[in-house]
């Protein structure tokens, strides 16, 4: 039943997973067909200059008296028409119209695509010897720019989403990540850490003998919880084992940390415990606490301390399991259920 409903979870999330990938699947679909089916984007707005380049061509222009002195200069009209048509050759302008009174002095025209129309920009006025030059320049703009403001309108609402939902999910992932590395850390029962989690714990605490720093590893049970669990059913047992570890994050200073090794059996590890012989009355003060707060159990323990009594995590572990076991041994012999040095080799 337990591993049913493990598997329908398993399949609720990974069901979710895939709707917020096929989410973001459309939503990209769906950015791309915008951009690739819709109407050409249109550039930076023409500047209104445009028609002020052939004003000044006027403004620059000789008057009567100076086209007779210089006969060699480009007359105006046809200095207007080159402009207009490189204007017109650069696809800056769609249509050049210029009348001096009556006359027409320039008309150059260019058809716009089919999905633009062409827009007159303001006219300007300009004189010379007393005559009045009009000046008309339409430049290109999108047919439907209504259309097309739509469009990115729409455009951007879905990359705005799209961006959210990615960073949503990735969110989402992380945090998911996180649960499960905790979860893999932690012992359901208690709460307290687990043996993976104590081998994080040394590989990081237990790196340089040489560096002065000293480590102690505390080994707790229970006396006689198999009988207990026998005689009273494996609830009563689970809150034994409850009580045990809340007696030890109790007892134990900020920093240390406190595991389950398994069954009946915990761990604590201690940091930069002090030389002999405090580190022993620091051992032995942690399981008295215990001892206090539990005193309708039996509670065994024996510690050993890095570098001094082992090297690594294992060999720490097999001298504080064999403190532990000495203590259970002599308790047993004098009836006494309290009252050992842990630390005893």
């Amino acid at each position: 039943m337990v591993r049913r409903g493990r598997r329908w979870q398993r399949a609720r999330r990974l069901g979710a997973w895939r709707a917020l990938a096929g989410a973001l699947v459309v939503l990209s679909l769906a950015c791309a067909a915008l951009v690739l089916t819709g109407p050409t984007r249109p550039g930076p707005p023409p500047s209104r200059g445009l028609p002020d380049l052939f004003a000044e061509d006027v403004r620059n222009a000789p008057g009567a008296a100076g086209r007779a002195a210089d006969p060699t200069r480009v007359p105006l009209d046809q200095q207007l028409n080159l402009d207009a048509g490189k204007l017109i050759g650069a696809g800056l302008v769609t249509e050049v119209r210029i009348t001096q009174g009556p006359r027409v002095v320039v008309y150059r025209r260019h058809t716009p695509p089919d999905d633009e129309v062409s827009r007159p920009l303001a006219p300007v006025d300009e004189y010379l010897d007393g005559e009045r030059y009009l000046i008309e320049v339409s430049v290109a703009q999108p047919a439907d720019l209504a259309a097309l403001r739509w469009r990115h309108a729409v455009l951007q609402v879905l990359v705005v989403t799209l961006l959210v939902l990615a960073a949503g999910g990735l969110w989402v992932s992380r945090r998911r990540h996180a649960e499960q590395e905790r979860i893999t850390l932690v012992d359901p029962l208690t709460g307290a850490g687990n043996r993976r989690q104590l081998q994080r714990l040394a590989a990081r605490a237990l790196r340089d003998p040489a560096g002065g720093r000293r480590h102690a590893l505390l080994l707790v049970d229970l006396d006689r919880f198999k009988q207990l669990n026998d005689r009273f059913g494996h609830a009563h047992g689970d809150a034994a084992l409850r009580r045990l570890a809340g007696a030890l994050q109790e007892a134990v200073r900020p920093g240390d940390h406190v595991v389950r090794l398994g069954g009946d059996e915990f761990a604590v590890l201690l940091h930069d415990v002090p030389g002999e012989p405090r580190d022993a009355l620091l051992l032995h003060q942690v399981l008295q606490r215990v001892r206090q707060q539990l005193p309708d159990l039996g509670v065994s323990g024996g510690g050993a301390v890095w570098p001094r009594d082992a090297a690594d995590l294992a060999g720490l572990t097999h001298a504080a399991d064999q403190a532990m076991y000495a203590d259970k041994r002599r308790r047993r012999e004098t009836l006494d259920l309290r009252a050992t040095d842990p630390a005893t080799r």
